[in-house]
């Protein structure tokens, strides 16, 4: 298991929409589920075609959860034969302008709900996973990337924090951010409703600990600007990257082996590394969280 080492030391902003001017509640929730879920059977039908890592996800059924109250992220699981072979986040784009109705049926500005790819990953062990969820009732899922988390609430003041990826738990001085990182990513950092993957490469197929080898401690990270890692990531034939995260405000230092990466319309960069199986997230969202290092 990639355990995590502690130190002391959009999503976008989302909204509900509505589909149909005229439309009665029932109809636009209908029109709205059937939008989502063709969109997210292009994204799977898209990476499934294109990447051989991702054939696994042919024939796979999908359930969707969403995450967190009025959050407007949803986890998709993907499930065959029994078992969970990967997962995607998605959010929605808010659209100016537009409301899901309510009780009244009073008419409003015809518009196609926009979603947005945070985040997925390949694997048994899917974020929030089942098998790692807090059985408190007050456990909330809270989204942010590679800090997200299960929120439980222990008293009126006391907070727990469980990784959803691993299931390990935090350190009682852990606090939450008021903010996720996700949150301020701009629609052109992410995967849209027009998302085609353009590229892809394979740095190494086998997950591997970080602290085997901690050369990366000591190594100078690329730039944090995209261009720069971007042209490095994708020129140069490197073996193994590292990226070292720094979560909750600096709070937790978490490191990654890169494990593939993606290109999305010839102009978007996923890095996917190795955490109880592969999760790919936006490299703008790398940038913000933590360091590319080539040891």
């Amino acid at each position: 298991m990639n355990i995590r080492y502690w130190t002391l030391c959009l999503l976008v902003g989302i909204g509900m929409i509505c589909s149909h001017a005229h439309a009665a509640p029932d109809e636009a929730e209908h029109d709205w589920s059937e939008q989502f879920q063709r969109q997210v059977a292009a994204w799977i039908e898209n990476l499934s075609a294109k990447d051989e890592q991702f054939t696994e996800w042919n024939g796979a059924k999908t359930e969707v959860e969403a995450l967190g109250v009025n959050s407007h992220q949803w986890l998709v699981r993907l499930r065959k034969d029994g078992t969970y072979v990967g997962y995607l986040v998605v959010g929605e784009v808010p659209t100016e302008a537009v409301t899901r109705p309510r009780s009244s049926t009073q008419g409003v500005p015809k518009a196609k709900p926009s979603f947005v790819l945070l985040e997925y990953g390949l694997g048994e062990f899917i974020l929030f996973h089942d098998a790692f969820a807090p059985l408190q009732l007050s456990a909330e899922p809270v989204y942010d990337g590679f800090a997200s988390h299960w929120q439980v609430a222990l008293d009126d003041q006391h907070r727990q924090y469980i990784d959803a990826k691993t299931g390990e738990k935090y350190p009682a001085t852990v606090q939450s951010l008021d903010r996720p990182i996700m949150s301020t990513l701009s629609v052109r950092e992410v995967v849209g409703s027009n998302g085609q993957l353009t590229r892809q490469r394979i740095v190494s197929r086998v997950e591997t600990d970080p602290f085997d080898r901690i050369d990366w401690l000591k190594a100078v990270p690329l730039s944090p600007l995209d261009e720069e890692v971007t042209r490095k990531l994708w020129q140069e034939n490197y073996e193994r990257i590292v990226i070292s995260c720094s979560l909750f405000g600096d709070q937790v230092m978490a490191p990654f082996v890169v494990g593939s990466i993606h290109l999305w319309n010839d102009s978007l960069t996923y890095i996917g590394v190795w955490d109880e199986g592969l999760r790919y997230v936006p490299l703008p969202y790398v940038n913000k969280v933590g360091k590319v290092i080539i040891p």
